[in-house]
């Protein structure tokens, strides 16, 4: 599940965060809102994108706080499993230990302890994978930077579309030098299309080689 949520997150407090997306967004602001001034300006939006703010609701945090939120709930949820902490009794921890951790006190339950539908629904020891998740997303963030050197070039001009494919099949004639081997193989992709005037201008793809290499023997896998 950390892997799923680090995919979100990876959009959500990077990606959608950064000054190449400010870029691309501005003029999508003036051209469908009629926006202007200084107040819209590239460096006060992404100001506003990335300021530091404590708040009662976790899916408003930013990125240094947002982990905090992750630890609240993961210390009230062991205290509920291990018996330490009553039902009755979770308004009060949650209040208390929001407080404690960043100086906010709820002004009701839809701030506070009824924010999250995880423990309604019996999801508990699902939140760790939030916190996971935004680590795995800075990673993956800072390899696609160094795999794809121009990426923070390619969100700004926001006239890229990624498509992420998987194959599977069975390496049954020749393939990039490689003789039949009749192996399974399984290897994943991204296809980045460029655009101009709604067609597609030039295609550009990049492929798990090393992976399927090493699904067809002709490298060895990694050792442990």
């Amino acid at each position: 599940m950390a892997l799923e949520e680090s995919q979100s997150l990876l959009m959500e407090m990077i990606v959608c965060r950064s000054r190449p997306f400010v870029t691309y967004l501005k003029p999508l602001l003036e051209k469908h809102f009629g926006v202007s001034g200084p107040e819209w300006s590239e460096e006060n939006l992404y100001a506003h994108l990335t300021r530091v703010k404590r708040g009662p609701i976790r899916v408003d945090a930013d990125e240094l706080t947002y982990t905090l939120h992750i630890q609240l709930r993961y210390e009230l949820e062991n205290k509920l499993l291990e018996g330490s902490l009553a039902v009755r009794n979770l308004r009060d921890a949650w209040n208390a230990s929001m407080e404690q951790r960043l100086g906010v006190r709820p002004q009701n339950d839809l701030e506070g302890v009824l924010q999250d539908v995880h423990w309604a629904v019996g999801s508990f020891g699902y939140f760790p994978s939030y916190a996971l998740g935004a680590v795995m997303a800075a990673q993956f963030y800072d390899a696609l930077r160094e795999s794809v050197p121009d990426v923070e070039e390619q969100i700004a001009e926001g006239d890229k579309v990624v498509t992420r494919f998987e194959w599977t099949g069975t390496h049954r004639g020749e393939f990039l030098g490689v003789a039949a081997t009749g192996r399974s193989v399984r290897v994943w992709g991204m296809v980045i299309d460029r655009l101009q005037s709604g067609r597609i201008k030039d295609t550009r793809i990049i492929m798990d080689t090393l992976g399927l290499m090493m699904q067809l023997g002709v490298f060895p896998p990694p050792k442990a």
